[in-house]
């Protein structure tokens, strides 16, 4: 906790009040993040503007969450419908900026964590948009958990390298596994899903194939050509896990330090994901090829552990005790 006098005098329902509109004007630049980091730009400039009329967005059309509402959700320019992820976003942002200070007080580790939670929402919402988990993001992510656990007490360097082992590591297993598993299936079952992108993609140029591809992750070559980056993009669609999972893992475990908030991540990310993913596949139908990205489910696990990650696990052995 941070040991400042004049923080003391201040009502805690401010600090709390003051942390979620700090948190709805960061979960605005999330947005930007969000949109133009698979696209290459710059999160900087130009400024924010609408994504169909280009035309750019005032000072008083921004105010996080109001603006959406007075807007009534719609371009004061073009009049094209504004997203409903950009107030979700915001919302959440300042949700979860709320429940960080009410756990962590104003501290270092309040800010280290919701910095940790605001590069968890980016990853989430670029990976359900684009199934994509950037290493931009992950890969310095790793390296700020490992510096964050210098300035915290909450856990020790040693802890940090055995979270960020122990979480790639593991996911590294699972996904080999599961790989393994949709290669079987698909030689024994013939399941293939080119045809279906091929479809989704049939009025692109290959030019802008390619920039698809780019969404993916798929590195293209100037000789190949337009059935080659198809199949590269389908193979990229249909993994429900891949690489940037497990760099998304070893990060959470640098900031989470140790090899028991992995498991717990892990347990309650697949939880979620079956409960959000069953029911999602079952009214795609049977024969729905539909992926599903595990990249949102950890880090919602990462969030849980996090606000109310000891209470969960006490309630847990409890049980057992009590059973």
């Amino acid at each position: 906790m941070i040991n400042n006098p004049f923080l003391e005098t201040i009502d805690p329902l401010w600090l709390s009040v003051f942390a979620f509109v700090v948190g709805a004007f960061v979960g605005s630049f999330l947005n930007v993040c969000i949109y133009r980091i698979p696209r290459g730009e710059s999160i900087v400039f130009p400024r924010s503007r609408c994504p169909s009329c280009k035309t750019r967005i005032r000072p008083y059309h921004n105010i996080p969450l109001i603006s959406y509402v007075v807007l009534r959700g719609r371009c004061p320019s073009c009049r094209e419908t504004i997203s409903p992820r950009y107030p979700l976003v915001e919302f959440l942002t300042a949700l979860i900026a709320l429940l960080l200070e009410r756990r962590f007080g104003a501290s270092v580790e309040f800010v280290g964590y919701f910095a940790f939670s605001a590069a968890l929402i980016v990853v989430s919402g670029i990976d359900l948009a684009h199934r994509i988990i950037p290493d931009r993001i992950s890969l310095p992510g790793i390296a700020a958990g490992l510096i964050f656990s210098l300035v915290t007490f909450r856990m020790t360097l040693l802890d940090s390298v055995v979270g960020t082992v122990t979480g790639g590591g593991s996911l590294l297993l699972v996904t080999l596994a599961y790989m393994g598993y949709v290669k079987l299936r698909e030689r024994f079952k013939g399941v293939a899903h080119e045809e279906e992108t091929a479809k989704a993609l049939k009025g692109m140029s290959l030019e802008e194939l390619k920039k698809e591809a780019a969404l993916y992750g798929v590195e293209v070559n100037q000789t190949e050509g337009r059935q080659a980056i198809v199949r590269a993009i389908a193979d990229a669609k249909s993994e429900g896990m891949g690489g940037g999972d497990i760099k998304l893992l070893a990060m959470i475990g640098a900031f989470l330090g140790g090899w028991q908030p992995i498991l717990f991540v892990i347990l309650v990310g697949s939880f979620l994901g079956c409960v959000v993913g069953v029911p999602l596949m079952v009214s795609k139908g049977r024969d729905s090829k539909y992926a599903i990205p595990f990249g949102p489910f950890l880090a919602g696990g990462a969030v849980i552990f996090l606000i109310w990650g000891t209470e969960i696990i006490r309630w847990y052995f409890g049980l057992g005790r009590h059973g």
